[in-house]
């Protein structure tokens, strides 16, 4: 048995996992009642577990517990026969073990039993349960080296609880998290405490708060992976806030992230844009869509992407590439609240030329071609502008002197104005027209 016991640990030391394993079973098997017999048993379960053949090294275990029920180590051992169930998914048999080893009052392993008694819960989808366990390791424990690692998992818990119907428990999540960023010395664990409290602040619509929480995940030293995502919701509710000079830097830096997640990668260029025409930056924010466009052609933005290139030649009065722009979103056939706006554009573009046949027909195609209740924001704003058209255009007929002609626009669209107040009276819309009529 000691030559046994002695080339495991050879063979442990040359790395040689199988062959330490073989002979700790070996030295195990010929003599229980040996002084070196429960540690070779040991020893042959925890090398098994290191290999992560957690049935083999279960026998193992359940063969010392058999052999040495009041050994020394058997806290070790039963606290290791959780883990090995566990592994197997084997939830309530490895939480027993787990029990037994709490009850257990002069063992070191006690913290541990309950922080693995949580994740079993966890992965049984029993989540209330795992915040009990959670819990009393708190209250038993207030020492533990887990405690940091275990709060945070608390949180991430009543986050997700929060998510599935329970608001309140937002609260005490970022309770807990605020309490754990403000002692923690571990920057990692830091870093995705501040990102888990930007996303309880941001379910909870306290942007400003979330926004901050993100951004002091930036301002460190992130993992790659994080940096995407924390980028993006920074984004997202500088966003919401309307601070979109805020919000284009950080999805900037979503961009130059790697793309850990493709969608979310993609989305942030799209913002990028997006935020780029709402700080007026129109060259830059139509470079930005024109290299989106190219880049992802069958996108499900590729219709916003089109109106916000079309924004922004618009506003570059580059008329006659805004248009095709935004033909491009109305010929999608789909019509939404980006059609109808589109629509409107093109109009405003031909008018902008003083092109007002073809400005009234793109209004005219926006009051036709929309739901007039779904739409009316834009249905108003087509009428409205229908008005404006004809207005100009008789003062165009009148200046070569076509007064009759001008006088049937002027009445048309004294017509149109009529019909903003009569149809949409609590719009925006409304408000200019009985303003412009006579």
């Amino acid at each position: 048995i000691r030559a046994n016991y002695y080339l495991g640990l050879v063979a442990l030391a040359e790395k040689k996992p199988d062959e330490a394993a073989k002979q700790f079973g070996l030295a195990a098997n010929s003599n229980t009642k040996h002084d070196l017999a429960p540690n070779a048993r040991l020893q042959q379960g925890l090398v098994l577990m290191g290999q992560g053949k957690s049935f083999e090294a279960q026998g193992a275990f359940q063969k010392f517990v058999a052999d040495y029920p009041t050994h020394v180590q058997i806290d070790k051992v039963i606290y290791n026969l959780g883990k090995a169930m566990k592994e197997q998914k084997q939830w309530d048999l490895a939480l027993t073990q787990f029990s037994k080893l709490a009850a257990m009052t002069k063992s070191e392993l006690r913290d541990r039993a309950l922080y693995q008694s949580a994740w079993a819960e966890k992965m049984a989808g029993r989540p209330a349960k795992a915040m009990g366990h959670y819990v009393r390791l708190f209250n038993k424990f207030p020492q533990s080296e887990l405690l940091d690692t275990s709060t945070f998992e608390l949180a991430e818990l009543e986050f997700e609880s929060a998510e599935n119907g329970a608001p309140a428990q937002y609260d005490a999540a970022i309770k807990r998290l605020a309490g754990l960023v403000a002692k923690t010395k571990d920057p990692a664990l830091r870093s995705k405490a501040h990102f888990r409290l930007g996303w309880c602040h941001f379910n909870k619509q306290a942007y400003d708060l979330a926004a901050k929480s993100f951004e002091t995940v930036l301002a460190g030293q992130p993992s790659e992976g994080i940096i995407l995502l924390a980028a993006y919701q920074a984004g997202e509710a500088r966003y919401k806030l309307k601070e979109f000079k805020e919000a284009m830097a950080n999805y900037q830096k979503a961009v130059a992230a790697a793309p850990s997640e493709k969608k979310l990668h993609e989305q942030a260029q799209y913002r990028f844009g997006e935020c780029q025409g709402l700080t007026a930056a129109w060259p830059a924010s139509e470079a930005t869509f024109t290299k989106f466009i190219a880049k992802y052609p069958t996108h499900e933005l590729i219709r916003k992407a089109n109106l916000g290139l079309g924004w922004a030649q618009q506003n570059q009065k580059k008329y006659a590439p805004a248009i095709a722009s935004y033909q491009k979103v109305v010929e999608s056939g789909v019509t939404d609240g980006d059609g109808a706006r589109a629509q409107f554009l093109i109009g405003e573009c031909y008018l902008a030329q003083d092109d007002y046949n073809n400005a009234i027909n793109g209004f005219i195609r926006v009051t036709d071609g929309y739901d007039k209740i779904k739409h009316k924001e834009w249905i108003s704003k087509a009428l409205l502008e229908m008005g404006h058209t004809l207005d100009r255009q008789g003062d165009a007929l009148k200046a070569k002197g076509q007064a009759e002609e001008a006088d049937t626009a002027k009445k048309q669209a004294q017509e149109r104005y009529k019909e903003v107040l009569e149809k949409y009276p609590a719009t925006d819309a409304a408000t200019v027209a009985k303003a412009r009529l006579k």
